[in-house]
């Protein structure tokens, strides 16, 4: 799906590498859920969250931007392990 290539891309372009993450999804009758898993000690997680949860905010509201063109109702859980 174009959504969870858009979240792998924003992490990528935040200076996540691949291995630093992992992007898990499914799908039911209530929407699309991509969950991705982050280690705890990873220092970027503030540039995610952003000042306020700005930057968390703006990436949320571009999946449902990109998955109402795919007829999907996208969910983003963030995991911290």
């Amino acid at each position: 799906m174009r959504t969870t290539e858009f979240v792998k891309a924003y992490f990528i372009s935040l200076g996540f590498e691949e291995k630093e993450f992992e992007i898990k999804e499914s799908q039911d009758s209530l929407g699309y859920l991509i969950s991705v898993v982050l280690k705890k000690d990873n220092p970027r997680i503030g540039i995610i969250i952003g000042k306020r949860g700005r930057n968390l905010r703006i990436l949320k509201q571009l999946i449902r931007v990109i998955g109402f063109n795919e007829r999907i109702t996208p969910f983003l859980v963030l995991r911290l392990e």
